[in-house]
């Protein structure tokens, strides 16, 4: 379920030593920032924050610990694998394995956001995705886009389908930063969103 965030993820390269904008946190959330990166978002505080954007080994070492300290997470921390190799940034799971956020930051091709949320649905569709749903929003006073949709997963227990909101902004260098939401309500997946603050 953790996948669809690579629709765009290939490459990044640091933004420098400049410091992470600044968020709230509303009460039962966590602030997750990253300085180089350029990003801070804030996140239930209940859900296991992924050490992600590291080595495969250090990466699987940190999977294997959290998997020994909640089974649950087994299926989301295989996806998870895919989206840190993928340009993942940030990734916390609830307690269940089941709901979670992931952001990726990519340098993106497309000449706008329109263009790079066309080529995304292409790929989610290709993805086996329906219930498409595009929406123009504002996050943090800029211009962004809401893709709302459903997508058949593989999980250890089989196939499932769950329910994703994708977040979509270009800052003015060209990077492009999404923010993927899974199987939350909308009012959760808003208030994820609302907190994300990109330098």
């Amino acid at each position: 379920m953790w996948g669809t965030a690579l629709v765009l993820a290939v490459s990044l390269a640091a933004c420098g030593d400049k410091e992470a904008p600044e968020t709230s946190a509303p009460p039962g959330f966590t602030v997750v920032s990253d300085d180089d990166e350029g990003f801070a978002i804030a996140v239930p505080q209940i859900w296991t924050q992924v050490p992600m954007g590291v080595k495969a080994e250090e990466f699987d070492r940190n999977a294997n610990r959290l998997r020994g300290e909640n089974p649950k997470l087994a299926s989301a921390l295989n996806q998870a694998r895919v989206v840190s190799g993928g340009g993942g940034k940030m990734l916390a799971i609830d307690p269940e394995g089941k709901a979670g956020a992931n952001l990726t930051i990519d340098t993106a091709e497309e000449k706008n956001l329109a263009e790079i949320v066309q080529k995304s649905t292409a790929k989610l569709t290709e993805f086996g995705a329906s219930n498409l749903t595009e929406t123009p929003v504002t996050l943090a006073g800029k211009p962004a886009t809401k893709l709302s949709f459903t997508l058949p997963i593989d999980t250890d227990s089989g196939k499932i389908t769950v329910r994703e909101t994708q977040y979509y902004q270009l800052r003015g260098d060209k990077k492009a930063f999404i923010l993927t939401v899974i199987d939350t309500d909308d009012a959760l997946a808003t208030l994820i969103a609302d907190s994300l603050r990109v330098r």
